[in-house]
């Protein structure tokens, strides 16, 4: 029987029984980076670093997750092992190109799961009643279940692995994939029934775990290709074109040194717009329309998605700027760079944008025409990969920069 079945089962005894004092010490959870990296299919990851250390609870382990999985519960991503020291080859997994895992720290108590598993097994529910009798009028077949993968007592629970194994079979995705979402949920709502098992549960009031499943909490990585892309960014979020008009659009990645080559494409079928998968430019129908564009980078296999739209109140596009090719020096840079570009006489505003959209440096500009060098030299900007943009009345260009 699914747990989820047994809400309406328990009701009344959970009403009526008395609330016992949670017997879990007071337990923070551990948070990693929230950052997501590129690597190959035979890499290793890095030993995992806390950003925030878990607290509270004796034993901590590492959830693998695929990313881009569904699984068999149909509440997320596919947990596929725990591991102690969060060290992981994807190539063991069967994790191949585009795949995305992440790394989410799990504490719990391993002592005081195998109390739990071994008078769940091997306990007296009343004299003469076994524990498996019991639990097996709402979990049928539980403890054969549970004996079908080697667990048949307490001492057979040595690790994470072992937890997940023993709530799938609780939630009944044991023989399938259970998420992360559903691994986290069985244990909640077993909590909520553990008093009523008293000796079964070795009078335990709930199954002490700690866990922040969020994506600032994790490590995660994607399978690549060497050399690629790790982030990829349409500078224009949103474009307006007239009918029968065209505009180029401008797209970068990160970091500079990769060898990836971006490809453009629209994703929604039926669409008058037509764009040139290599050179980004767009062209317009006779008909309002709109369109997803999307860029991709395929050795990295991130993307990006802009909207354009075609609208038959403009005559003519008022954002379809000339692209100005940018040098930058040095870049990656460490406190200054500079930037070299030929302009036409007029004003051109400078700024250094965020991945976030945030703009970190701006300064307006007079330039005469002619080759330009600008020198940005400001120490409040935070470490990071930005975009530099400058834009002018008629032109615009945009790069990539870095500083370590």
């Amino acid at each position: 029987m699914h747990l989820n079945h047994l809400l309406y089962t328990f009701l009344f005894l959970w009403i009526i029984t008395p609330n016992i004092q949670a017997q879990c010490p007071a337990a923070s959870p551990g948070f990693l980076s929230g950052t997501t990296t590129n690597m190959l299919e035979t890499d290793t990851t890095a030993i995992p670093v806390f950003t925030t250390t878990p607290s509270g609870l004796p034993n901590t382990e590492f959830l693998l997750i695929q990313r881009d999985s569904l699984a068999a519960d149909g509440l997320g991503p596919v947990v596929l092992t725990s591991i102690l020291d969060g060290r992981v080859v994807p190539a063991d997994f069967s994790l191949t190109t585009c795949n995305e895992f992440c790394l989410l720290p799990f504490s719990y108590d391993l002592v005081q799961l195998q109390t739990v598993v071994d008078s769940l097994l091997n306990g007296q529910y009343t004299p003469g009643t076994s524990c498996c009798d019991a639990t097996g009028q709402f979990f049928v077949g539980l403890c054969d279940s549970l004996a079908g993968y080697g667990i048949t007592s307490g001492s057979d629970i040595t690790s994470l692995n072992e937890v997940i194994t023993l709530m799938g079979v609780f939630a009944g995705t044991a023989n399938s994939s259970i998420s992360v979402n559903g691994f986290i949920s069985t244990i909640q709502q077993l909590n909520t029934f553990a008093s009523l098992f008293g000796n079964c549960a070795a009078n335990n009031t709930e199954i002490c775990f700690s866990v922040s499943n969020t994506d600032p909490a994790m490590d995660c990585y994607r399978v690549a290709l060497p050399n690629s892309a790790n982030f990829v960014d349409i500078m224009q979020d949103t474009v307006w074109i007239s009918p029968n008009g065209s505009v180029f659009l401008m797209g970068t990645y990160l970091p500079n040194s990769s060898i990836d080559s971006l490809i453009w494409s629209i994703s929604n079928s039926g669409s008058s717009l037509v764009i040139d998968p290599v050179t980004g430019e767009i062209s317009a129908g006779t008909i309002a329309d709109t369109a997803w564009v999307v860029l991709r980078a395929n050795r990295g296999c991130v993307t990006d998605v802009a909207v354009v739209i075609v609208d038959p109140a403009l005559t003519v596009s008022n954002l379809n700027r000339t692209e100005i090719p940018l040098q930058t020096s040095p870049n990656p840079f460490q406190k200054s760079f500079e930037v070299a570009f030929y302009a036409k006489e007029g004003d051109y505003t400078l700024q250094v944008i965020a991945v976030t959209g945030q703009i970190v440096y701006q300064k307006v500009y007079h330039l005469n025409t002619g080759n330009q060098q600008l020198e940005i030299n400001d120490p409040s900007i935070p470490e990071g990969y930005y975009f530099l943009r400058i834009t002018g009345k008629e032109t615009q260009g945009t790069q990539a920069v870095l500083k370590y």
